[in-house]
């Protein structure tokens, strides 16, 4: 079994879960879920006193949070400007077909009863 379908087959499997989804899309919780990550690997390697891991993971949990929002906010706004540009480049594919539909050279008809009025 090689790694990538491993991990494939797991993406897959959490993006299928509505309740991990929910949790993975929203910034906060994914924040606090990486502070608990943070605090367990650093409560299993050092011997730290209480008020002190409380202080540590308030920081941890800031930190996070805040990149985690800049990162949020940067993707949105690079996959804006990505769809403008695609809705920019359908317009004009829109008006260069519709130019190729149409001769430059028409000239316009008038009805017969326009022409009597």
């Amino acid at each position: 079994m090689n790694i990538s379908s491993l991990v494939n087959s797991t993406v897959n499997w959490f993006d299928d879960s509505v309740f991990i989804r929910g949790i993975l899309n929203n910034p906060t919780y994914v924040a606090l879920l990486l502070t608990a990550i943070i605090i367990i690997v650093i409560s299993s390697l050092f011997t730290l006193e209480r008020k002190k891991l409380i202080k540590g993971s308030i920081y941890i949990f800031i930190a996070t949070i805040m990149i985690l929002f800049l990162h949020y906010r940067i993707v949105a706004r690079s996959a804006s400007k990505i769809s403008s540009r695609e809705n920019v480049r359908d317009i004009f594919a829109s008006i260069e077909q519709s130019q190729s539909i149409t001769p430059p050279s028409a000239i316009p008809v008038i009805p017969a009863e326009v022409q009597s009025i």
